[in-house]
């Protein structure tokens, strides 16, 4: 087989990942809202694009870092974060 073409994907060109923001949001929302109940998705929105200017290769390992500064329970929620973690089917964009 020869290769003939490569499509790059920028984000929100050839996938539409909006199902994906959205659950992984309601994830680390649920998480870090078990230890801060105040926290919110003005609060999410504003923690990745911090992530984002600090060039953070993990964003949500950055933000339950962030809002969960302690290293044994980081690690807990790290950890819960991986294993309930569901990637949602992908979908190209219209």
């Amino acid at each position: 087989m020869t290769l003939r073409n490569i499509l790059l994907d920028g984000g929100g060109v050839i996938l539409d990942e909006s199902g994906h923001e959205a659950a992984i949001g309601r994830l680390i929302i649920g998480l870090v809202g078990e230890r801060l109940p105040d926290y919110t998705e003005d609060d999410l929105r504003t923690d990745i694009e911090e992530a984002v200017h600090r060039y953070c290769p993990k964003v949500y390992s950055f933000i339950l870092w962030k809002r969960i500064p302690d290293e044994r329970i980081y690690m807990q929620y790290r950890d819960r974060f991986l294993m309930e973690w569901r990637r949602p089917p992908l979908r190209l964009m219209s």
